[in-house]
């Protein structure tokens, strides 16, 4: 698949969705399409989907992926170094002190990059088996982890403001919710990549 070639077939407005929005803004805008919810009805009653269907969903998520591939942030060397004086900093520190909670801030906005990669990467898997199995259960198992894909990136953009804004060496309480809703749909959307195997 060429997303150019998958782009010039949408509706403008959707191509001007697609290109001046980010990953989430287009998934939304395409889970909230009548196709989309057609498609979705189908998968709850358990009835076959015709080619139009298959097509239709199996191309826009594929450019919800390359999208979120895109907007990947990279983890470069100096934030490797980072990391590893972070890890250090909050063993030898003090239980919620300035320098525990600024190494804490630092792990986890390392850590969701990684997740985040994690998670694409699992993106890209199961859009390869549901392409070519054309399974109605590989599918519903791939919208999941799209909508827990789409959950993790809201909650990680919203932390990386949070972390800007944040006073120094205190962890807020949206921080800490921004944190703990990552890792939750992060562990959701990995338990989903083990319902392929059933």
């Amino acid at each position: 698949m060429e997303i150019s070639k998958i782009v010039d077939e949408l509706s403008d407005e959707e191509k001007r969705i697609y290109w001046t929005q980010s990953a989430n803004d287009y998934f939304r805008n395409i889970k909230y399409s009548k196709e989309f919810i057609n498609i979705s009805k189908k998968l709850e009653s358990e009835e076959e989907l015709n080619f139009e269907q298959w097509d239709y969903i199996i191309k826009r998520l594929f450019l919800v992926t390359c999208k979120a591939l895109n907007e990947e942030d990279q983890v470069k060397f100096i934030d490797k170094v980072v990391y590893i004086l972070s890890k250090i900093g909050k063993k030898i520190s003090v239980k919620n002190g300035y320098l525990y909670n600024e190494c804490t801030k630092m792990i986890e906005f390392i850590n969701s990059i990684e997740m985040e990669k994690e998670i694409n990467s699992d993106l890209v898997d199961g859009l390869d088996k549901t392409s070519n199995s054309k399974e109605n259960s590989e599918l519903s198992v791939l919208l999941k982890q799209h909508g827990e894909a789409s959950i993790f990136r809201d909650n990680q953009d919203a932390y990386f403001e949070a972390y800007d804004y944040s006073e120094k060496g205190y962890i807020s309480e949206s921080e800490s919710v921004y944190i703990n809703t990552m890792y939750r749909s992060y562990i959701r959307e990995k338990n989903l990549v083990n319902e392929y195997n059933k």
